[in-house]
C-alpha cells in the first residue's frame, strides 16, 4: 500500500482499518490499489467501478490513463456505458460472440 500510497490520487484513510471494518466501494479501491502495487504489464479488472461514488469512479479510470501512458494495460469487463466511452479499445460481446 505504500508504494500505490506514495503515487498520489489514492485515498490513505484505508490503510488504518481492517478489511471487514471498510465499506463495498473502500474495499474495492484497495483490491484495485493491492493489484497495482505489483505494477503488472496487464490488469485484468471485472467491474472496478460497480460499487463505488462518481468520483472514485473517476480516480480509478483516470489510474488507468496513467498506467497505459506508463507500458501497462488494464483490461475492463463493464456494463457501464460512461467507462467503456473512455476506454481506447471496446469489445462488445452478446451472448458470448464479439459483435464489434
Amino acid at each position: 500500500m505504500k508504494t500505490v500510497e506514495n503515487e498520489g490520487g489514492w485515498p490513505t484513510t484505508c490503510l488504518n482499518y481492517r478489511a471487514f471494518e471498510l465499506n463495498g466501494g473502500e474495499q474495492q479501491m484497495v483490491s484495485i490499489a493491492r493489484a497495482l502495487a505489483n505494477r503488472p504489464d496487464i490488469l485484468l479488472a471485472d467491474e472496478p467501478t460497480c460499487e463505488v461514488d462518481t468520483m472514485t469512479r473517476d480516480l480509478i479510470i483516470g489510474r488507468r490513463r496513467g498506467l497505459s501512458d506508463g507500458g501497462q494495460i488494464m483490461i475492463i469487463v463493464t456494463h457501464e456505458p460512461w467507462v467503456a466511452e473512455r476506454a481506447e479499445r471496446v469489445v462488445r460481446l452478446v451472448d458470448g460472440k464479439v459483435v464489434s
